[in-house]
């Protein structure tokens, strides 16, 4: 279709509702409010589209509370007609109201993927089938913009109602809606454009718009460490797969306090290169709240104690630490140890910059080199829902400057990510993925904790 054709076109921003009052579990006919958060959620994205600029001439919302109540509020403010659309509501997900996808997977194993997957598949009990979801979002679609063509709309609306929309405009298969990450209040455009004798054209205009374009960047910062990364921060699940691109800028961030610390304790304190080594490794744990640790344990404890898969599994997911865990930690600290004294002694302070930088870009090859061990786990999600352009931009982006840096510290910090290789490389396929499971469910299992 040439610009020329165009007659006219219909602009409909779509909100996805804030933090409702239950928390991270899933709502479908379920009906909370909204937490104050996502109350102000929503207020900081409209006050952002309206210092843009944006205007509207309607206001469609889904009857569930967590979407009218809001609506309502906004449309008084700006003057403009609201209207309830049921077409809009979100999925009846039956038996599986108000839990959690961790509980979902749990109590019924494979359904949640093969539900989304497959618009086909039974319904969970009570509730609404997958395919007739997507055509009943489909038509409320077709009947919006014709009814409203030519205006500019504001709709208020759910995570999966926002990606039947995609399904109904963009021809999408079902199977890959999920791969689309909707946080709360979360911001779309789509531009229904339309000809005399032609069938509508649609385009997205923009998704996953959120107040603020370091947003991502503040949830790897909340994750990887104990930075506060603002004022009434919160860890938004929906963001754990996009954030994973940022990892490498807050390794960067990381390297260079550790890099001024060890400068500053090196030279200005009188005392032992060991011991300012020691001082620098503590404040590396406190900076990252011993994440890696952490992780590092888990790890050693399922290896060193199991035998197949499953008891492996069983073993990391224990809290406590056996002694795979407190030998691995010792161990490794014992190493850095070593390490920084030998390199303080020859004031080669800018290698420290390099371990946490090519650590977490390591990081990000692993999560999205290998799926979850777990096919229906919450790390799936981060998964399914990775930026690999931006991953592989800023990770070429932060290659470079190590390079221009200090081309030799880059060759041996990428020998030493070689040499883990094989090791993680035997483990992957000779105990079916615990180590990338290790990176996304430790991920996930920080993420709920804060929620």
């Amino acid at each position: 279709m040439t610009e020329s054709a165009v007659a006219s076109h219909t602009l409909v921003d779509i909100l996805r509702h804030g933090e409702h009052a239950l928390g991270d579990v899933i709502c479908g006919v379920t009906d909370p409010p909204l937490s104050d958060h996502g109350w102000q959620q929503l207020q900081s994205q409209c006050d952002r589209l309206q210092a843009e600029g944006s205007e509207w001439d309607v206001c469609i919302s889904s009857p569930r509370r967590r979407c009218v109540e809001f609506a309502r509020a906004i449309s008084e403010n700006i003057g403009i007609e609201l209207v309830e659309s049921p077409g809009f509501a979100e999925v009846d997900f039956g038996s599986w109201e108000a839990l959690s996808i961790d509980q979902i997977s749990s109590r019924f194993p494979g359904q949640w993927k093969d539900w989304l997957g497959n618009p086909d598949f039974p319904a969970p009990h009570g509730g609404e089938n997958y395919g007739n979801f997507l055509r009943r979002v489909d038509r409320a679609v077709l009947e919006l913009v014709a009814q409203y063509a030519g205006k500019r709309i504001l709709l208020f609306a759910h995570g999966g109602v926002v990606r039947a929309i995609f399904y109904s405009v963009l021809g999408l298969r079902a199977g890959s809606l999920s791969r689309f990450s909707v946080p709360h209040a979360c911001h779309s455009r789509i531009m229904a454009y339309h000809a005399e004798g032609q069938n509508d054209w649609y385009q997205l205009d923009r998704h996953n718009y959120l107040p603020g374009n370091m947003n991502e960047f503040k949830q790897a910062l909340g994750f990887l460490t104990r930075i506060p990364p603002g004022r009434n921060f919160r860890h938004e699940a929906d963001l754990a797969g996009p954030a994973v691109a940022w990892y490498g800028p807050v390794g960067a961030l990381i390297g260079v306090i550790l890099v001024v610390l060890a400068i500053f304790v090196t030279s200005l304190l009188n005392i032992h290169l060991a011991v300012c080594a020691g001082l620098v490794i503590a404040a590396w744990i406190g900076i990252t709240g011993a994440l890696h640790l952490d992780g590092l344990g888990d790890c050693a404890d399922g290896l060193m104690g199991g035998f197949s898969r499953e008891r492996i599994m069983e073993i990391m997911a224990d809290t406590d630490s056996g002694v795979g865990a407190i030998s691995a930690i010792v161990v490794i600290l014992g190493i850095k140890l070593v390490s920084l004294s030998l390199l303080f002694e020859q004031a080669q302070f800018l290698a420290v910059l390099f371990a946490p930088v090519l650590a977490r870009i390591t990081l990000t090859v692993a999560i999205a080199r290998f799926p979850y061990v777990r096919a229906d786990g919450l790390g799936s999600t981060i998964h399914d829902t990775l930026d690999l352009r931006l991953i592989t931009l800023y990770g070429a982006g932060l290659v470079l400057i190590l390079a221009v840096i200090s081309p030799q510290a880059l060759v041996a910090g990428v020998i030493g990510c070689a040499l883990r290789s094989p090791w993680s490389g035997y483990w992957w396929f000779v105990k079916s993925g615990v180590l990338p499971a290790m990176y996304t469910g430790l991920s996930w299992r920080f993420v709920n904790a804060q929620s």
